[in-house]
C-alpha cells in the first residue's frame, strides 16, 4: 500500500458541521463564476494576492483555510501565488508537500452531468528525482490534481487522481486504497518542463470507467498536491486555470 497519499486521503472527512470559527465568512463557495457559454471557473488565482496562499483553498480535511493561519502554521504550506506576464498562478516550491482542498460540496450551480470536463493547466520546473507513484519509498509527485467524489461507510473517499509522474509512462493506471483511489498518469518526465501544459479529462466518463457505476451529481472537492519528501527531492510546479466545462467544449 502506498501509505503517504493513501492514508492521508483515508482521513478525509468532509463534515457538514465544520466549526464556523475556523472558516472565514463566504467560505466554502456556494457558486462558481460562469464563463465561456456555461463553463464554471473553479480557480484562476487572478483575485489572489501575490506572495500569499490562496484564500479559498482549505486544508486537506476541508476544515480550515491555511491562508488565515498564523505565520508559523502557514510555513507547512509551500504554495504561493505568483505573477508572470500579467497572469497569476499558484506555485509549489519545496520538498514536503501537503494537499490543498477546494470544496465543491456546497456549490449550487455544479452538476458533473452538465459540466463533465475538468480542464486545468500546470507547468513543471523541477521533478522529484526517481519518484514513482507505484512504490511507497519513492512515492513523490511533480504535480497532481484529485477529484474526490464520496465517502464509503469506512470514511474512505472514492478518488481519481491525475498526475505528472517523474518516471511512470503516460496512460499508466494504478488502483489503491482498497480500490477506492484510481491514479492516471497524464504527463511524465522532463521533456515538457518549463512549459505550460493544458489537460482535459471527462471526469464523468473516467468515473464510469474506473468504478463501473454512475458518479454522484457533484464531487466533494478538488485537491492539488506536489511533493518530494519520500525521495528527499526539491519540487517546483505551477497550477492555473481549473475549469469545469460543459459537454462538447473540449479543446
Amino acid at each position: 500500500m502506498l501509505k503517504k497519499h493513501v492514508l492521508v486521503l483515508s482521513l478525509f472527512i468532509f463534515s457538514p458541521l465544520l466549526a464556523a470559527a475556523q472558516i472565514p465568512e463566504g467560505l466554502p463557495v456556494t457558486s462558481l463564476p460562469v464563463i465561456n457559454n456555461g463553463d464554471l471557473l473553479v480557480e484562476d488565482f487572478e483575485k489572489e494576492s501575490t506572495g500569499e496562499l490562496p484564500t479559498r483553498w482549505f486544508d486537506q480535511k476541508g476544515e480550515k483555510v491555511p491562508a488565515y493561519y498564523t505565520d508559523k502554521n502557514q510555513t507547512r504550506y509551500l504554495y504561493e501565488v505568483m505573477q508572470e506576464d500579467g497572469n497569476k498562478f499558484l506555485r509549489f516550491d519545496g520538498v514536503k508537500g501537503v494537499h490543498l482542498n477546494f470544496p465543491l460540496k456546497e456549490v449550487e450551480n455544479l452538476s458533473i452531468r452538465e459540466h463533465p470536463i475538468l480542464s486545468w493547466r500546470w507547468r513543471a520546473h523541477i521533478l522529484p528525482e526517481g519518484a514513482r507513484e507505484d512504490k511507497n519509498s519513492l512515492n513523490d509527485v511533480t504535480a497532481s490534481i484529485y477529484v474526490v467524489y464520496s465517502l464509503n461507510w469506512l470514511r474512505i473517499p472514492r478518488v481519481i487522481r491525475y498526475t505528472w509522474s517523474s518516471t511512470l509512462p503516460v496512460g499508466k493506471e494504478l488502483s489503491m486504497n482498497f480500490n477506492q483511489m484510481k491514479i492516471l498518469v497524464v504527463e511524465s518526465g522532463r521533456e515538457n518542463t518549463g512549459k505550460w501544459k493544458t489537460f482535459e479529462r471527462n471526469i464523468y466518463a473516467d468515473y464510469r470507467k474506473f468504478f463501473g457505476d454512475h458518479p454522484p451529481n457533484k464531487p466533494l472537492a478538488i485537491l492539488i498536491l506536489s511533493d518530494g519528501v519520500s525521495t528527499g527531492s526539491p519540487v517546483r510546479a505551477d497550477y492555473d486555470n481549473i475549469i469545469l466545462k460543459t459537454a462538447g467544449r473540449t479543446e
